[in-house]
């Protein structure tokens, strides 16, 4: 069965981010908070914030975190669930207002007013400033997202080019969720696509790999989970679903990369015009499976000792000799003896339990694009069927209900297992042409 995940719907920004740049103090019972006022001037005049000697508790979201997860009576976890809720919220609103930013970046960019402050409120300025900007405000590649007969479907900031001190990873994450709203209108949902392609040179424009086309629909995957969720709650729209779903149309998209009738479509020479010869399509998609049942049976063997770290305790034995038991039972290769990497492989404290989703999110995407897009990926009922039966629930439907209705069929374990092994099978028509 796919596993659950409830989700604090707590946003990243400006309240959640600074309880961990206030300095480490102690925070045990009786213990002063510290509190920072929020009517600086003229930082607090950029935020059009009245110097009426307010302060601002900035643990306040954090300790209704700890509540909500720690505390023994229900009543007090519902009332610090939906606190974070609101908090959440605030942030969002808060983070998204273009107002404030521009405000902020006047100020940032007055060096002699700048010069001025102290060195604690200049730093406060450049921390408000870089809430905004991990919330994605200052992207200016809005590309919108308009259906044929539905009409616009919400926004999709490409942050795709190198720059200085950008995060070296390609990512999406969500700015704004959808959520039905109580007018009855649908807030459109805003997420932002990040890669970090080269760019262009005298020479010539963006040449991409194989690999950056790849995460390219990888990560596009998730932007079309957020753009085509029609939840009633932005807080289980999209990718904000449990963890062995969430990676199902990300990795499905991968698929569709690695298809000659897809790559077709847009694969050029940069100077000759001329298309991706198929051969060669045919021969990455072959040089992916090398040493492939390896790295399963890997994939295999961490998740058999996730289970069993998070499973049944007390623990009967070390950590390191049921990491020695497993490894010579699921995996080719020996322990070392004398090591203990499962110290340092974060993963297992990060996921707790759901290592195994990324073999269930690519078993359901197998299963989902050979059954239903591998004979004509351009199929326009399997589309909206997809849409309709995984797409539009986000979190709000269980993953398993949503991979029925996208199968029409009840899917079995044994499924899942042949689904994950035909993935390994060689195309042998490739290496025919190969030896010719």
């Amino acid at each position: 069965m796919l596993c659950t995940r409830r989700l604090s719907g707590l946003g990243a920004g400006v309240a959640a981010a600074w309880p961990c740049r206030a300095g480490r103090g102690s925070l045990g019972p009786g213990s002063p908070t510290r509190r920072v006022s929020t009517s600086w001037s003229p930082v607090g005049a950029a935020f059009n914030v009245r110097p009426q000697g307010r302060r601002l508790d900035l643990f306040g979201e954090r300790r209704a975190d700890f509540v909500k997860i720690a505390h023994p009576e229900p009543a007090f976890r519902e009332a610090a669930e939906e606190a974070c809720r609101s908090i959440g919220t605030v942030v969002e609103k808060l983070n998204t207002n273009v107002d404030l930013y521009q405000s902020l970046q006047k100020l940032l960019a007055d060096k002699t007013l700048m010069e001025s402050l102290d060195a604690e409120t200049r730093r406060v300025a450049e921390l408000f400033m870089f809430d905004f900007e991990i919330s994605g405000i200052h992207l200016d590649e809005e590309k919108a997202v308009v259906h044929e007969s539905e009409g616009l479907l919400g926004y999709i900031y490409c942050d795709f080019f190198q720059r200085a001190d950008k995060p070296h990873q390609d990512c999406h994450f969500t700015i704004r969720g959808g959520r039905l709203k109580e007018d009855g209108d649908y807030q459109l949902p805003v997420v932002v696509l990040m890669l970090n392609l080269p760019r262009s040179s005298r020479n010539s424009p963006t040449l991409l790999t194989p690999g950056m086309m790849e995460n390219l629909f990888h990560e596009m995957g998730h932007a079309m989970h957020s753009m085509l969720g029609r939840t009633r709650y932005q807080h289980v729209t999209g990718t904000r679903c449990p963890t062995d779903f969430a990676e199902v149309p990300s990795i499905l998209m991968e698929y569709f990369s690695n298809d000659y009738r897809v790559v077709n479509q847009f694969a050029r020479h940069y100077q000759t015009g001329q298309p991706l010869p198929k051969h060669m399509v045919s021969r990455l998609c072959e040089s992916k499976k090398v040493c492939a049942a390896a790295e399963m049976q890997l994939q295999v063997f961490y998740a058999t000792l996730d289970q069993i770290y998070h499973g049944r305790h007390p623990l009967r034995k070390s950590t390191t000799d049921i990491l020695k038991d497993t490894q010579e039972r699921f995996y080719g290769l020996p322990y070392v003896p004398h090591t203990a990497w499962q110290l340092r492989f974060s993963h297992l404290v990060g996921y707790g339990a759901k290592y195994y989703s990324y073999l269930m999110s690519r078993a359901v995407a197998s299963m989902v694009w050979k059954e239903c897009f591998l004979q004509d990926p351009f199929n326009r009922a399997a589309g909206e069927r997809y849409r309709r039966e995984m797409l539009a629930h986000g979190g709000g439907k269980e993953p398993m209900l949503m991979v029925q209705g996208m199968l029409q069929k009840s899917p079995s374990i044994d499924d899942f297992v042949g689904a994950l092994v035909s993935d390994l099978d060689l195309d042998f028509e490739t290496f025919l042409m190969d030896s010719e």
